[in-house]
């Protein structure tokens, strides 16, 4: 009877509950005599089954008694294990595309990866401090509103950026020049190591960000979606497209 396994009830526990269903209500004594256990073994085992509702106390006897509770609890925990895998399959089924994704990251040269939510996000991040190259970003316009907290992630790995001594150039959107808040860029270590200007006359509803050999798409929706592809002429493409908007593009002070 392999299932007794199944709902984490395990030999000792599985002898004495059958044991008890056999002989009816037994005292920690005659268990441990029927099981060869010592007493305090016996004692022991029996009060894990009891956990388990898979003994009784019988409540009329002085000394502590206990006998097999009905078979249907088996049933019971064997249901209730099963919805705990189903649960855990659900949060697997929920975790697979970020883990996906770290894998895709280390394990391969070229390709896509595909990240949802904060921890998603700070991945990708990370990825572009592990390159050690420039970074080139289209910036979206509202990440500040739409995801304060993506902000706040962002904030911290510009720093974090800025100590590698890792260069940024931002471009944000013409529009914006006059009301876009860049006193993020109080920080020294972020002054000096990255570059904002703007262009273009359409907001970025997305964020492009382009370096060393891959691009990543960001998306900040409720999912928070990043699209990462690891593919040379892709990334040429793309750096070929911002360096233009770059050189059309004005500073803050134009």
């Amino acid at each position: 009877m392999d299932w007794f396994k199944s709902i984490g009830v395990n030999e000792k526990q599985q002898a004495a509950y059958l044991y008890l269903l056999k002989n009816g209500i037994k005292s920690a004594s005659e268990l441990a005599k029927g099981l060869g256990e010592q007493r305090t073994n016996s004692y022991l085992i029996a009060e894990e089954l009891l956990s388990k509702g898979l003994v009784e106390v019988d409540k009329d006897s002085k000394v502590i008694r206990y006998r097999a509770a009905s078979p249907d609890q088996l049933q019971n925990l064997m249901t209730a294990r099963q919805r705990h895998i189903a649960t855990q399959a659900l949060e697997l089924k929920k975790s697979l595309p970020d883990l996906n994704g770290l894998y895709q990251l280390t394990s391969s040269e070229s390709g896509i990866a595909y990240f949802e939510g904060l921890k998603g996000y700070t991945a990708a991040l990370e990825d572009q401090i592990q390159a050690g190259a420039e970074v080139c970003v289209f910036a979206a316009s509202e990440l500040l509103f739409d995801r304060p907290d993506a902000w706040e992630v962002l904030l911290k790995m510009l720093q974090k950026r800025g100590y590698a001594k890792i260069k940024s150039r931002i471009l944000y959107e013409a529009g914006l020049k006059e009301r876009i808040d860049l006193s993020f860029r109080t920080s020294e270590i972020i002054k000096k190591t990255m570059e904002a200007r703007f262009w273009g006359n359409s907001l970025f509803d997305g964020e492009v960000a382009i370096y060393k050999n891959s691009v990543i798409f960001t998306v900040y929706d409720e999912k928070l979606t990043s699209i990462l592809i690891k593919n040379s002429a892709v990334v040429k493409t793309m750096q070929a497209i911002f360096n233009t908007a770059w050189e059309q593009a004005s500073t803050a002070n134009e």
